[in-house]
């Protein structure tokens, strides 16, 4: 069974929010792409897409937004040119000074890597970073029965 995006393909990479000074020969503010495969991002291929973009392009980025979203099932149009349909709803942040990897995927929090620590349950990433507080117990210092 084939799912969409297998094999390898480009996918964007918004550096920095776009707010870098790469630009392609013409002098033209450029987007960075890179090639994925069965639309997997791991954390060692963030840190190669910024260490070349140290290097070579002299920039020190500080966040890598790189979205794998497929939005059609027309070949070429898979970044939503002309979006037909939300085939895979997958964005992978990248924080190069945390050196941490956060995933979502249909827009559930599913997957952290920060230096090698990994959690991959849902349930417990939407416990550490989006805890239940009910608003009463921000506000009040006591609680009345009635």
């Amino acid at each position: 069974m084939k799912f969409h995006g297998q094999g390898e393909r480009l996918v964007s990479v918004i550096v920095d929010s776009n707010l870098h000074k790469l630009k392609d020969s013409d002098g033209n503010k450029t987007v960075v792409k890179t090639k994925i495969v069965d639309n997997i991002v791991t954390i060692e291929h963030c840190q190669e897409i910024t260490q070349k973009l140290k290097e070579h392009y002299k920039i020190e980025p500080k966040i890598l937004d790189i979205y794998v979203d497929i939005y059609s099932k027309t070949e070429g149009n898979e970044v939503a040119d002309f979006p037909e349909e939300l085939l895979l709803d997958k964005k992978v942040l990248y924080d190069v000074g945390l050196n941490r990897l956060r995933i979502w995927q249909d827009g559930i929090f599913v997957y952290e890597n920060i230096n090698g620590d990994i959690c991959s349950d849902p349930v417990a990433l939407d416990k550490k970073y989006y805890p239940f507080v009910p608003v009463y117990k921000i506000f009040a210092k006591s609680e009345l029965e009635i």
